[in-house]
């Protein structure tokens, strides 16, 4: 017998052990095992084209109550690692009243570049509604992926069991990330134009009492300092993850670019009041193509510039930046 032949009939005694065993662990486990609380279905896809995550829950099965009760109200909550934040998390609908949910859900996150994937980690918990207290939601189990372990474009289908809260360094991350902007720029002969689409937000920070934003985005073109004109889009009331799919067009001669900087900033709506920049320990935050990066942006007008491209918003430490 070939050494391939021994090496194949070893890999397929290995492969129906290991089977058997897993056999045997999901009937211990229906059979009230305590530490078993259930498997979630769920499958994950990277599109690196769009900088976008997608999560799809399928369903869960045999989800262990917390009580006596024979059935629970789920859903299932994603928040990425480190950093998670309100504007990172994301949910499903309730199920109502089963052990054996079907969510068939897909969640997407947005802006989440190569370096991303590459360092955190998705957190999948499923938690259920509780009936004696109804906003307080109980914690019923985990499970933890590393995004490095995806490969873009390829859809990976997972089925795990459940696991006990864990509490790691990285979830009190003092990382603190301002969010991104997905723009568009280009120049139109025929419209004799600088256009510039503002596509969408990610990640933006909570700046109200009830844990949101009203964001929206102020665009304006200037010369020597000089605003020359400003346009800025519609509000998007209580959302940290806003879609604006806006663009604006700033009439000028193509010859008349390289003299031009762009300057990009996202506010908050304050109502009866004046409108803050979205902020962190008093750190406006904004978007600008200045003086500091005329180099970029005058070699992105030269080429006509791009398409939907995702921006990190950074954190200003000079503030003689700000208007």
């Amino acid at each position: 017998m070939s050494c391939t032949m021994v090496c194949d009939c070893i890999l397929k005694q290995v492969r129906k052990n290991i089977f058997l065993i897993s056999k045997n662990l999901n009937y211990l486990y229906r059979k009230g095992y305590k530490g078993y609380l259930g498997v979630l279905d769920f499958s994950l896809l990277y599109d690196s084209h769009s900088q976008s995550l997608h999560c799809t829950l399928h369903s869960a099965k045999d989800l262990k109550p917390l009580d006596s009760t024979p059935v629970v109200d789920a859903y299932v909550k994603l928040n990425l690692l480190p950093g998670a934040s309100k504007s990172n998390k994301l949910k499903t609908q309730v199920v109502p009243k089963s052990v054996h949910p079907d969510f068939n859900e897909t969640l997407t996150y947005y802006g989440i570049s190569d370096h991303d994937m590459a360092r955190k980690t998705l957190r999948l918990m499923v938690l259920v509604v509780n009936d004696a207290e109804r906003f307080k939601h109980d914690f019923l189990g985990e499970i933890r992926i590393p995004l490095k372990s995806l490969i873009p474009h390829e859809a990976r289908r997972f089925r795990k069991h459940l696991e006990q809260k864990t509490n790691l360094a990285e979830d009190e991350s003092k990382e603190f990330e301002l969010g991104k902007i997905l723009l568009s720029l280009k120049y139109s002969s025929q419209r004799g134009a600088l256009v510039v689409g503002v596509v969408r937000c990610a990640h933006l920070p909570s700046m109200d009492a009830n844990g949101f934003s009203d964001p929206y985005v102020k665009v304006q073109l200037k010369q020597a300092k000089i605003v020359q004109k400003k346009f800025k889009t519609t509000v998007k009331w209580r959302n940290l993850n806003p879609e604006f799919n806006e663009e604006f067009a700033f009439e000028m001669k193509r010859n008349e670019l390289p003299k031009k900087t762009l300057e990009v900033r996202v506010f908050d709506k304050d109502v009866g009041r004046m409108d803050d920049f979205i902020a962190y320990d008093n750190h406006e935050q904004f978007l600008v193509f200045s003086s500091a990066k005329r180099t970029k942006i005058m070699n992105s007008f030269r080429h006509l510039a791009f398409e939907s491209q995702w921006i990190k918003i950074p954190i200003p430490i000079d503030h003689s930046l700000l208007w």
